[in-house]
């Protein structure tokens, strides 16, 4: 009971802070919310205009400031927003967004089985210090894309094959605009029956033939494309995912490669001086992580978390979803809309108490505040990725034992 009121209270803080500095602070200073979305408003209509949007976008839209689209080539002209007036765009893109996080949370309330929707959309938003919230008003796509790929995580759960397969679509489909969302087929990997593993496996390979055939059909755009991607972690975008971690593990421990920049955006920067050799370390350590990740999640696939199926299903979901969180190589606050309910099942789960025996309630209580309190105030997001591991790797060596006693 002492846990709970303490947790309610601090919760209630968390939610304060979460709207002073998301809400408050954002409007009062800069007075922008959804500033990403006219990017895809942008983007096509100086491609329409000029023929190249790969540049500066600032002559569309002074909200950009110096954004860059930095999409495939064929939504150039498939996002053909312009249409309608800036304004109209972006009230339909705010009822968009807005309705897609609300399916979200509709959805992982359905999977977690929760009573109580309002209880998920604090977790979902507030969390995390409230970067899932800053998340949503950015305006970013992944808002939309989120809910293909939590309703293809809910619809792999059926039992019949016909809707696994769907399932197993929409969770690809996010990939043909963000290659990294790739990674959520991990999701139904570690659960869904061996028999629809072979359309995983056939999935996967999609978005690179995606990103082929962009390259084939749209040649000279495809290289300002790549450009604009390649220059990322030398501009100051490279979120605080793996890659992100590893970059400042080899450059500041072991000397290796080059630092990736941080903070505001510097597309100024030159693309002739820079080596992209420097980056070959941290991608090796990045694949060694995804090698033993997937291992360790196919593995998990004939491992029982406890004597009722749906509860092991459940606690397979939240570990490979963290996993995929994990892997994410450029984590942003637009990726978190799964991850904190994910977190809260798990580290409340009987299966995660077995973890600590006679201290349980305690740390359970403390990795609860992590998720709903921690770093409030400043509202930072570095600790994220640190946190998800630190869970990951809990769960990692607990069921490592339980594979061993089921076998």
């Amino acid at each position: 009971m002492k846990y709970r009121l303490v947790t309610q209270a601090l919760a209630l803080f968390s939610f304060i802070c979460a709207i002073y500095f998301r809400i408050y602070k954002n409007l009062g200073e800069s007075k922008r919310i959804f500033w990403d979305s006219m990017v895809y408003y942008c983007g096509p209509l100086i491609h329409n205009l000029e023929g190249n949007a790969y540049g500066s976008l600032i002559s569309c839209s002074a909200t950009l400031i110096d954004f860059k689209f930095v999409y495939l080539p064929i939504y150039l002209t498939i996002f053909k927003f312009y249409f309608f007036s800036p304004e109209v765009f972006f009230s339909l893109w705010i009822i968009a967004c807005t309705l897609s996080l609300a399916f979200i949370i509709y959805l992982l309330k359905k999977l977690y089985n929760y009573k109580n929707y309002f209880f998920v959309l604090f977790i979902s938003l507030f969390s995390f210090s409230g970067i899932p919230l800053y998340g949503y008003l950015s305006g970013n796509i992944s808002t939309v894309l989120y809910l293909f790929t939590i309703l293809g995580i809910f619809l792999a759960c059926s039992r019949k094959d016909s809707i696994v397969y769907i399932g197993l679509i929409l969770i690809t489909l996010p990939s043909l605009l963000k290659l990294h969302m790739i990674l959520f087929l991990l999701v139904p990997f570690s659960f869904v029956d061996s028999k629809h593993l072979k359309k995983i496996y056939c999935l996967l390979p999609i978005p690179l033939l995606f990103i082929l055939i962009n390259k084939i059909v749209y040649p000279e755009l495809f290289i300002l494309f790549n450009k604009n991607i390649s220059l990322l972690p030398y501009v100051g975008d490279m979120g605080v995912g793996s890659l992100k971690f590893i970059n400042s593990i080899n450059f500041k421990l072991f000397n290796l490669g080059a630092p990736f920049s941080s903070g505001v955006h510097n597309w100024q920067i030159s693309f002739d001086n820079l080596s992209f050799k420097n980056l070959i370390y941290d991608f090796l350590v990045y694949f060694a992580i995804l090698s033993f990740v997937t291992i360790n999640t196919y593995k998990m696939r004939k491992v029982k978390f406890g004597n009722i199926e749906e509860i092991s299903s459940k606690i397979k979901i939240s570990i490979s979803i963290l996993a995929v969180y994990i892997l994410i190589p450029r984590l942003k606050q637009y990726d978190l809309f799964l991850c904190a309910v994910s977190a809260y099942y798990l580290i409340n789960s009987e299966f995660f108490m077995q973890i600590f025996r006679q201290n349980s309630k305690l740390i359970v209580f403390i990795l609860n505040l992590f998720i709903i309190l921690f770093f409030n105030i400043k509202g930072d997001n570095y600790f994220i990725f640190p946190f998800i591991l630190c869970i990951y790797l809990l769960t990692t060596i607990k069921y490592l034992k339980l594979k061993k006693i089921n076998s």
